[in-house]
Formats: C-alpha cells, sequence, structure tokens
C-alpha cells in the first residue's frame, strides 16, 4: 500500500483590499502556510469578474465609502456570483467606512476586522472564514 503524495488543492479566497503591501503579504503567506490560494485584487471593480468566474471558499473585502462593496455582497447573497450565496465573508472597516451593522448583519458577514488590521489578522480571518465553511460542509455546527 502506497500513500498518496498528490497535495489536495487549497481553496480559492477572494480579497478586495486597497493596501498593496497587505494584499502581497496575506496572498504570498496564506499559500506558503497551504492555507489557502489567495486572489488579492484593489477594489470592489476588479473583484466583480473573479466573482463571476470563480466560486470562492471565503472573501474577504474591504469596506468602501461608495457603498460598492456593500452592494457586491447583496448580489452575492442574491445567487448573483459563481460562489454560494452562503459564502463565509468577512469585511475590513476603517474611518469612514464602517458600513452599516444592521446591514452587515443581514449579509451574514461573519468577520469584520477594524482598522489598523494586520496582514496577521486577515490570515487569521482568512482561517476562520474557512474552517467554519468546513464545519458547515462536513454538516458539523
Amino acid at each position: 500500500m502506497t500513500l498518496s503524495t498528490e497535495a489536495r488543492p487549497l481553496p480559492d479566497v477572494l480579497l478586495a483590499e486597497p493596501d498593496v503591501l497587505l494584499r502581497r503579504a496575506v496572498t504570498k503567506v496564506a499559500g506558503e502556510m497551504g492555507l489557502a490560494h489567495v486572489h488579492g485584487v484593489a477594489d470592489v471593480h476588479a473583484a466583480v469578474p473573479l466573482m463571476e468566474a470563480e466560486a470562492f471558499a471565503a472573501i474577504v473585502i474591504a469596506l468602501d465609502r461608495a457603498g460598492d462593496a456593500m452592494d457586491l455582497l447583496t448580489l452575492l447573497r442574491c445567487g448573483q456570483y459563481r460562489a454560494s450565496a452562503a459564502t463565509p465573508v468577512a469585511v475590513l472597516t476603517g474611518p469612514g467606512r464602517e458600513g452599516d451593522p444592521d446591514r452587515l448583519a443581514s449579509l451574514g458577514v461573519h468577520q469584520r476586522l477594524a482598522a489598523a488590521y494586520t496582514a496577521r489578522g486577515v490570515l487569521d480571518t482568512v482561517a476562520i472564514l474557512l474552517h467554519g465553511a468546513v464545519l458547515v460542509a462536513d454538516g458539523r455546527s
């Protein structure tokens, strides 16, 4: 009997965050840790084509002042993208972009990170989102 040396593919995670250094750090470290394959984009507008093409296991998105991130999450929950409407989501907030807590709750946001979040904080959040996704997929609560 031989053990398979074939590695499982990493789950795909979308990170929409304007800070290029943070995006690169999270993308690189998540892959090196074997946590996830993070697709990093600068904003919601760059996220839309990816959302249309990929079924992400989790999404981390920076809220914006214009409300475009909230609109994207609303469309996700309505089933407009390839990812499941139940995809775990975390939002990154900051001054002037905290988001309405009631609307975030209605959109099923699982985690909120307030500025000044770090790459470590985002990585921990990705792990929490994916762990929750595994528990749901396995039927455990």
